[in-house]
């Protein structure tokens, strides 16, 4: 099992939606053998102290955190530390992508979230290889009896006792 510490930072973040995403997404990448502890934080200086304790694999960043230090200085921060760790930025807007490598995001991730870019960003940037999928069809059917044979065996069964 791989286990993930993720940094999630967004303004104004309802804890209780913003708990609810990640929830699914824990869910979600939990059917592929991956445990991601997230910490969810709704500033920039609470994103900034959760380093002092803990090591993330990977953050989410909102650029505007609308409290007095934005992501970008977030980033530079934790760049200037010596923190490598990957940084996400969350946007709603399209215009932004242009300035990911220049501001030193490793990539964009549009609003609102989507399982699978959550998923493909955790898996590209945590370096995790993705587990094949079961393609065996274990659906249920309609069908009493799985085989023609076990069909015809109680068929049999059931004459006999007539």
């Amino acid at each position: 099992m791989t286990i993930l510490k993720i940094l999630y930072a967004e303004r104004n973040c309802d804890e209780k939606l913003g708990s609810k995403i990640l929830e699914d997404s824990t869910a979600y990448l939990g059917a592929q053998n991956i445990f991601c502890a997230f910490t969810v934080v709704s500033n920039g200086f609470n994103a900034l102290e959760c380093f002092e304790h803990t090591k993330f694999n990977i953050v989410f960043l909102e650029k505007d955190l609308g409290d007095g230090l934005d992501g970008d200085e977030v980033l530079n921060i934790l760049r200037s530390s010596g923190i490598t760790t990957p940084v996400i930025l969350l946007t709603s807007s399209t215009d932004e992508n242009e300035q990911v490598n220049s501001t030193g995001f490793q990539s964009v991730m549009q609003r609102p979230l989507s399982l699978e870019c959550l998923e493909a960003c955790i898996f590209k940037f945590c370096d995790i290889q993705k587990e094949p999928t079961d393609t065996t069809d274990n659906s249920p059917t309609n069908e009493i009896f799985p085989t023609p044979i076990e069909k015809e065996a109680y068929a049999n069964l059931f004459l006999s006792m007539s």
